[in-house]
């Protein structure tokens, strides 16, 4: 059970625009209980100085995978630093039955431009 939401961005600015940015880094435990939370870290990294981040995305694709994604807010309207800073954060999960969930976390894209994820397994008793 989860709930996601969608909502369009109204921007106006031609300078600026969302990407998704990698994730690395991750410590998720290997075991959980059901109705109990539980905090799953992570790194990300931004490129340059026109990269700030604005959000994670926890999408529930389907029963059993989430599917976690950091956003990055990118602004190229003025002279973007040459700085490339890895941050940390973390997001909570609270298992509501007994199973095994799928988590897949958003690292690139490979040379043909397809998605790559690092996957991890949890089962929930």
């Amino acid at each position: 059970m989860g709930l996601l939401t969608s909502c369009q961005l109204d921007i106006k600015d031609d300078n600026l625009h969302f990407e998704k940015i990698p994730i690395s880094n991750i410590t998720i435990p290997e075991y959980m209980n059901v109705n109990t939370s539980y905090t799953i870290t992570f790194d990300y990294a931004l490129i340059n100085g026109c990269y700030s981040f604005y959000n994670i995305d926890f999408e529930v694709y389907d029963d059993n995978t989430r599917i976690i994604t950091a956003l990055a807010e990118v602004n190229e309207s003025g002279y973007c630093t040459e700085v490339y800073i890895t941050e940390s954060t973390s997001v909570t999960f609270k298992p509501l039955e007994a199973k095994e969930y799928h988590f897949k976390f958003w690292t690139g894209k490979d040379n043909n431009n397809n998605d790559l994820y690092e996957e991890y397994t949890v089962n929930v008793e």
